[in-house]
């Protein structure tokens, strides 16, 4: 049978551009601007081995956050944050949820909330090394993000042993609050020190040196203000983190309600505890160059961040 030459020719054209397409795309889906920094985060689980109380259920925590984690693994995000309370009460209630987090190959930070420290005065202690918190306040850079962790525990009742001089410091703090009628007057919140306020105005003066956008995470809110949830030093903070400029996210928990609000070029955002109820609460933060995209799964909301 005799062969068209310019078939060939037409056939051989359109294999080759077929191919070239084809690359084009793989190359395309393999680039990192296209590919979301993805960020898995939960709030308030507030696990211990005790009946529900109102709204809140306990024992079912440690089966939501495994729900969680195989989320965030199928999602393939490159970190968990847990936004503190990762306990309610009990040193023991730590275990069913560490030996969930071991083992999947995916980096999990801490930030340290009022009732991981619901502990006996002799285990105080050691809680940020059972959660592997080498700092208590730290931060860590991806891409162009730095993500700054807060220790609102600094200053607190809670997190200090009676004995030491820092529990005389805080309750001297908390009265004095009480004294003119503060909304945030209250034993279960807490405030940032001296060294970590110097500390957090220097990661945010370097972050715009390098370019970079800021994500916080902290337990306790600072904004809206005047809520009873909110830091003792609350206006301190927010002044330091809205004197900034470019892309800054503030992330808390505590208030176990979601939350979004805007003000003075940050976005504050609180995530839903996902002790309450038995509807499960987590998110995935996709967070691209120009919007970070929060997905709620179970009972928390979806937000979306625009720039």
């Amino acid at each position: 049978m005799k062969t068209d030459t310019k078939q060939i020719r037409v056939s051989g054209t359109i294999t080759f551009c077929l191919i070239l397409f084809l690359s084009v795309f793989s190359l395309k889906g393999q680039n990192n601007d296209e590919m979301p920094l993805k960020v898995g985060m939960v709030s308030d689980i507030q696990y211990a081995d005790i009946d529900n109380s109102g709204t809140r259920h306990y024992r079912a925590s440690v089966g939501k956050f495994s729900e969680a984690v195989s989320k965030f693994r199928e999602e393939d995000v490159d970190m968990i944050v847990s936004l503190g309370d990762f306990i309610d009460n009990d040193f023991k209630s730590y275990k069913p949820l560490i030996k969930i987090t071991r083992g999947i190959n995916i980096p999990v930070y801490f930030v340290l909330g009022n009732h991981d420290f619901s502990v006996r005065e002799n285990f105080k202690r050691k809680i940020p090394g059972m959660l592997n918190v080498r700092s208590r306040y730290y931060s860590l850079t991806r891409d162009n993000w730095r993500f700054i962790f807060l220790d609102g525990t600094d200053i607190s009742t809670f997190s200090r042993r009676k004995k030491d001089p820092e529990y005389n410091r805080a309750r001297s703090i908390l009265d004095s609050l009480k004294s003119v009628g503060a909304p945030n007057a209250h034993s279960w919140n807490g405030g940032i020190g001296k060294a970590q306020i110097e500390w957090l105005e220097q990661e945010i003066d370097n972050s715009h040196k390098a370019g970079q956008n800021i994500f916080i995470f902290c337990h306790f809110p600072v904004y809206p203000e005047d809520q009873s949830e909110n830091l003792w030093n609350a206006d301190k903070i927010r002044k330091i983190v809205e004197s900034g400029n470019g892309k800054i996210v503030f992330m808390t928990g505590h208030t176990h309600r979601s939350n979004y609000c805007f003000n003075n070029g940050v976005h504050y955002v609180s995530l839903r505890g996902m002790v309450e109820t038995d509807e499960n609460s987590f998110a995935i933060a996709e967070i691209y160059d120009d919007s970070i995209m929060i997905k709620g799964y179970g009972a928390e909301k979806d937000t979306v961040i625009k720039w």
